[in-house]
């Protein structure tokens, strides 16, 4: 059992038969962590006493469920949470109290609810696994009585259909700022790597003072996530007030800080003065002038004044020739902290995500990268990528020395392996090392909720601005703009949003976005497997043998020399086709429900774009229902990927149903079971009429190589 499983056990005498995978009761508490730190504790309820909340709690604890992903161990128990709360909420606290229905009840519960058509779906599909899985164990200790119980449940049991996707939209679809998603992208990525190198420059240059390498010294045994290493917290209200904890953070904060702005004054640096601004509160305007910015930070300390202060002061006088009888008050310092000079800073953090979302690297990828991901090699740099319950590890291009691209991206390891030295905690290892911000946040998605940094961000797309002038003249107009404009939109967009107090509908620049229009982009993406020279494609055919989650290899093996040799009965096809033409309109109706499809197009209509062009990628993520000829059930649509593997299988299907029909001619006096049979011949038929040319004679060729065994039809 992985060691990130803590489990409260009531009885101490069960790791026997547990080890054994025996069934074992008195298990009443586990509690799960995933890859982010978030718990989810399971608990049986303390009125219930039933075998059936025993089994799930046995197989929670099972060292089959142990080999699942942090992530997938916490929806599963997350689902078992909400049976315990259905049988809690109907009283089925012993078995005895517990209906045949209870299944079906449990999905009208879940409806009721307003609990998700996802959660629903997947809910149920556990809830039944678990108790399948229990009843056909012959290594358990349950007696006949209580699995002959768990198959009546199961007859019971409802199948929920899962709902049509509505898949991420690119970032061109939704603001139409006449640049497309290749625009997009590059610009994009530049803007991007621009954004890497600019921060490593403003942090350099405050290490270069020896004042700032000492005041580091004395903050190394502060905590990591507090003032005044997160934050500088230079003011608090009346002191009288404040707990001693807020006035140490304070006083903490003042002496830091003012080492931090004193820095900061002598670098004469446009961007670094913008940048401390840009962090407080004022109405000073969105452009201000670098004299304006110095001048604001020098109040600070009284400079300019009779009488200097030897600390910060948070309560300011600004002069008139700034604004007439206006006053600031500085209560927290953000935009440019401590912690920033040791590790990334959010606005870094994201950029860099952007960056892999563009190699299509997606959300649930990133969240469990580590600094380890990162390679350094003779030839330049490159990023590998795993999904937990794939076998393959897949990395992006190299980048080669001397690049900007390789130059930004190592700047941000070298302040990411920074980190590492100061943060003793499990995070330190993470790509990603998002400070104490929100779920959303730590996936990447800037823009649709404020932050502490999204200042950054307004400052880059607002023209006359220090960090817009000096975007423009290191990386060029015409590269960025395609970038800033969209941006632009979605602070417009989001701003109006807010203006009206309704942030629904915000929206925020995501991982999955970028990918979606990465997928859109007409130059390829180059992918491959780890440890092959060989990129992959779509129309690969070891990737199309996926399919079904299997190789091409695996899938000859299980079907190795089952499939019948005889002969078609071509006459009674001709009679068959005659009386079709009475069921035409039936047929009509499947083939509009039906959609011939490539890979890309496959992943849009599924809401999976962001995955890798790989067929078992992509089943594992929707955990679709795949038919016998390759065919993908996504809501009332019927999903054929246009492939080798898939034209192969139709015809060997079709062959199937030929061979089936003169027994079938004899199996029922009204032929009603071979109609049926040359009605779905006739749909296949159809169906692989819409490939391409070249698939279909590929897979006429394929098919021959394959000897694959369909049950009868009888």
């Amino acid at each position: 059992m992985s060691d990130y499983i803590s489990i409260a056990v009531s009885n101490t005498h069960l790791s026997d038969e547990k080890n054994n995978n025996h069934y074992s009761k008195g298990i009443r508490e586990l509690t799960f962590e995933d890859n982010r730190g978030f718990s989810t504790c399971v608990r049986v309820p303390d009125e219930s006493n039933s075998v059936l909340c025993d089994i799930f709690m046995a197989y929670l604890s099972s060292p089959i469920f142990a080999k699942y992903a942090k992530g997938t161990q916490t929806n599963y128990a997350s689902y078992v949470i909400y049976f315990f709360n259905f049988l809690s909420q109907y009283q089925y606290t012993n078995d005895q109290r517990i209906p045949n229905s209870v299944l079906s009840e449990f999905v009208q519960y879940l409806k009721s609810s307003n609990a998700g058509s996802t959660i629903i779906r997947h809910s149920n599909l556990f809830i039944i696994k678990v108790i399948k899985h229990t009843a056909l164990d012959t290594d358990n200790a349950l007696d006949s009585s209580h699995k002959e119980r768990f198959w009546q449940y199961l007859s019971k049991a409802v199948k929920v259909r899962s709902v049509e996707s509505n898949p991420i939209k690119s970032m061109s679809a939704y603001f139409n700022t006449g640049y497309s998603d290749t625009e997009l992208i590059r610009s994009l990525r530049i803007t991007c790597t621009w954004i890497l190198l600019e921060h490593d420059r403003q942090r350099k240059l405050l290490l270069d003072d020896s004042k700032i390498e000492a005041q580091l010294a004395l903050l190394k045994t502060f905590p990591v996530d507090a003032p005044p290493l997160n934050a500088g917290r230079l003011y608090a209200g009346n002191i009288k007030k404040l707990t001693k904890n807020i006035i140490k953070e304070v006083k903490l904060s003042q002496k830091a800080y003012t080492v931090l702005l004193k820095s900061v004054l002598k670098t004469n640096d446009g961007m670094l003065f913008e940048r401390v601004i840009a962090g407080f509160k004022h109405k000073l305007g969105k452009v201000l002038s670098q004299d304006t910015c110095q001048t604001v930070i020098e109040r600070m300390f009284g400079l300019g004044l009779k009488a200097q202060k030897a600390k910060i002061v948070s309560n300011i006088r600004l002069p008139k020739h700034i604004a007439t009888n206006q006053r600031m008050v500085i209560t927290w310092m953000k935009s440019l902290t401590y912690r920033h000079l040791i590790a990334p800073s959010e606005v870094e953090i994201f950029a860099a995500q952007c960056i892999f979302a563009s190699e299509r690297i997606q959300a649930s990828n990133q969240a469990r990268q580590t600094l380890n991901d990162i390679e350094f090699n003779s030839d330049g740099l490159q990023i590998q990528h795993v999904k937990d319950r794939s076998k393959n590890t897949y990395a992006s291009g190299i980048y080669g020395h001397n690049t900007l691209i390789n130059s930004a991206l190592r700047a941000y390891v070298d302040s990411c392996l920074s980190w590492k030295q100061w943060a003793n905690n499990k995070d330190g290892d993470l790509l990603f090392p998002y400070s104490g911000s929100s779920n959303t946040q730590r996936r990447g998605v800037i823009g649709r909720y404020k932050s502490s940094n999204w200042s950054f961000f307004e400052l880059l797309v607002t023209p006359g601005t220090s960090t817009n002038n000096k975007l423009i003249n290191d990386v060029s107009k015409n590269d960025s703009e395609p970038f800033i404009q969209w941006l632009s939109a979605l602070i417009k967009h989001n701003s109006a949003v807010l203006s009206k107090n309704a942030e629904k509908g915000c929206l925020g620049l995501s991982i999955s976005m970028i990918g979606q229009s990465r997928n859109y982009m007409e130059s390829s993406l180059t992918v491959v497997e780890k440890g092959s020279d060989e990129p992959l494609t779509s129309d690969d055919p070891n990737i199309s043998s996926s399919l079904r989650g299997h190789n091409l290899s695996t899938r000859r093996r299980i079907y190795d020399d089952r499939a019948p040799k005889k002969s078609v009965d071509y006459d009674f096809a001709t009679r068959v086709a005659e009386l079709m033409e009475q069921d035409a309109e039936k047929i009509g109706q499947y083939l509009k429900k039906t959609k011939v499809v490539n890979l890309i197009e496959a992943k849009r209509l599924l809401g999976c774009e962001n995955v890798q062009d790989d067929m078992r990628a992509i089943l594992q993520e929707v955990e679709a229902d795949i038919g016998l000829t390759g065919e993908i059930q996504n809501g009332k649509e019927t999903i054929f990927v246009a492939n080798e593997l898939t034209a192969a299988l139709l015809y060997l299907r079709i062959s199937h149903i030929n061979n089936e029909i003169p027994k079938l001619l004899n199996d029922t006096p009204s032929y009603s079971k071979a109609l049926n049979a040359a009605s779905k011949r006739v749909y296949l038929e159809k169906v692989l009429s819409r490939f391409p040319s070249p698939i279909v004679k590929a897979g006429k060729m394929l098919s021959q190589t394959l000897n694959v065994q369909f049950e009868s039809l009888i």
